[in-house]
């Protein structure tokens, strides 16, 4: 496989979301999108302006995974605030699971876009080749590596209280919150969540009995978004996020 061919796939889709995203968001034409490159996780550098991701990732759902990214870096333009709160502050990991909120919610709006189109070959072609990277080069394989007890937990403080929260907020107000959401502080996120009936907390632990009860984006048979018990395991599958079903 070509890897400059991959690599210029991989930057024409991260620039097409952030196209999409900014329109979305109403940024307009005035964002940049950031660099994209693979590595051996997937995350967002915030002074390289930055997007990385694994193939194996990719592979899996590429529109999650761009929007995702993306979503931070969109995220970080309008908001850059909410991105400068330390690791020893009190309001830490609130903070870190209000941002992973925002980009889960964009993420999904974005594949719900990418979704209605069929067929989408820009999608589909990124998703074979990095499959095809991964699976003959193994870059990615770090993710499929045993994370112990503490350091899943720590993921799960900082991440699952967010996406949970995201899913219900677009069941609740559908993508009508992506040019205000981004834009609010962490208290008036908390607010907002608070106003709507969210009824879970923003931030969500393991430690009582290593199980936490969270949305995932599923629905009963009326529409309504229902409740998954999670369990925590030594050796995690990787967190895969589906769109929220049409209501």
């Amino acid at each position: 496989m070509n890897s400059h061919y991959a690599a210029k796939l991989l930057q024409d889709y991260v620039n097409h979301a952030t196209v999409i995203l900014s329109d979305v968001m109403g940024i307009g034409g005035s964002a940049a999108a950031p660099k994209a490159k693979l590595g051996k996780g997937n995350h967002f550098h915030s002074r390289k302006r930055l997007v990385v991701f694994t193939p194996e990732r990719l592979a899996q759902d590429p529109s999650i995974a761009v929007g995702h990214e993306v979503g931070h870096s969109l995220h970080h333009l309008v908001n850059r605030e909410i991105f400068r709160v330390r690791n020893n502050d009190r309001f830490y990991v609130e903070t870190e699971n209000a941002v992973e909120l925002v980009a889960n919610y964009l993420a999904q709006i974005f594949a719900a876009y990418e979704q209605a189109l069929s067929p989408n070959r820009r999608m589909d072609n990124l998703q074979k080749v990095m499959g095809d990277i991964h699976r003959s080069s193994g870059l990615g394989q770090s993710e499929e590596v045993s994370f112990g007890i503490d350091e899943e937990k720590w993921n799960a403080l900082t991440h699952d209280g967010g996406y949970s929260a995201a899913f219900f907020l677009l069941h609740r107000f559908g993508g009508k919150m992506a040019k205000t959401l981004p834009r609010l502080a962490l208290q008036d996120i908390k607010e907002l969540l608070t106003r709507s009936g969210y009824g879970l907390p923003l931030v969500m632990s393991y430690d009582r009995d290593e199980s936490i009860t969270m949305y995932t984006g599923d629905v009963d048979a009326n529409g309504n978004p229902v409740l998954e018990t999670r369990l925590l395991i030594a050796s995690p599958e990787p967190i895969i996020v589906r769109p929220l079903p049409a209501t």
